[in-house]
């Protein structure tokens, strides 16, 4: 038996030109309960955890254990595939109304907004299309214009709107006073320093999207942002520079990260050029609940959306 009489360093030179190197391949799916936000039916690829909290929120009370699985898998992976599931009950913040000199929309309350139910096509997306919508019973009924969160819970309720027709959003660019202009010292200020357009008709007018952070909702007052802002048409066939369509459900419907939005035969090809809103309109009744529970029938056709291998390849 050899002996050393001090320590040995052994080197020995391994060739690895003939191993393959390990790599994050791994596909996870995960169905999210209760988030804070984000799309429900629908199959959503998460790269990373930053995305996770962009598209679903921060993990809750009532949702850290789906947010935070979703988040070790993305540690040492980069292809998990999510979908979100909330109760029956739950329902989209909203507001409705119709655009005249002044005023604001009215709020939904969680007693008559819509839920996931209340829509035939069961997608936001496909509010403009919705039969059901502005019919006798409903509380939208009589007016022209119908805007939902784009998903479900209260964070619709942290989503803000505003309507400004051509002549008011001159008037802002001319420096004309809030004032005079009747609207909010804070909707004039917003467009003033957020928004440039250039209106080319009178049908046209400006939707301005305000929304409050999820982690800023317990402040007083609520810190709210600019989000969006979107020259759109009352005109089914208006085009813009690009030869997109922007009709308000068409553009808003295919673009917003935050609304949809329904309107009735008495809107379409409306002059809005001396139309505005005073200020914003809350969105509201939006709920993740009305005191029921996630249906185990809803998980299940969740993790269907899954089931063929192949499809999520092709993703």
């Amino acid at each position: 038996m050899t002996m050393y009489l001090s320590p040995l360093v052994d080197v020995n030179e391994i060739d690895l030109t003939t191993t393959i190197p390990a790599v994050a391949t791994s596909i996870g799916v995960l169905v999210i309960r209760n988030s804070w936000k984000g799309p429900e039916a629908k199959v959503q690829l998460i790269n990373d955890i930053d995305e996770l909290t962009e598209v679903f929120g921060v993990p809750m009370d009532d949702s850290y254990e789906d947010i935070m699985a979703g988040a070790g898998f993305l540690q040492y992976g980069n292809n998990l595939y999510c979908t979100r599931v909330l109760a029956p009950s739950a329902t989209f913040a909203g507001a409705y109304g119709t655009v005249v000199s002044g005023g604001t929309f009215t709020p939904y309350v969680s007693g008559n907004a819509y839920q996931l139910s209340d829509l035939d096509s069961q997608d936001p997306d496909e509010f403009g299309n919705e039969e059901t919508t502005f019919d006798v019973g409903r509380p939208e009924n009589g007016s022209e214009m119908a805007f939902i969160a784009q998903s479900r819970g209260e964070w619709g309720d942290y989503v803000q709107i505003a309507i400004i027709g051509r002549d008011t959003y001159n008037g802002i660019r001319q420096g004309t006073l809030a004032a005079t202009l009747g609207i909010s010292a804070s909707l004039y200020d917003d467009v003033d320093q957020a928004v440039d357009t250039a209106f080319s008709d009178n049908k046209q007018f400006l939707i301005v999207v305000k929304a409050a952070k999820q982690q800023n909702i317990t402040k007083n007052p609520i810190p709210y942002e600019v989000v969006e802002a979107h020259l759109v048409s009352s005109d089914p066939t208006a085009v813009n520079d690009t030869g997109a369509n922007i009709f308000v459900e068409n553009w808003i419907n295919d673009n917003s990260r935050y609304i949809r939005v329904a309107t009735t035969a008495a809107f379409k090809n409306k002059s809005y050029k001396n139309k505005y809103q005073t200020t914003y309109t809350n969105l509201g009744g939006g709920v993740r609940n009305q005191g029921d529970s996630i249906a185990d029938g809803d998980i299940i056709a969740a993790y269907e959306l899954y089931a063929d291998p192949e499809f999520i390849r092709v993703l």
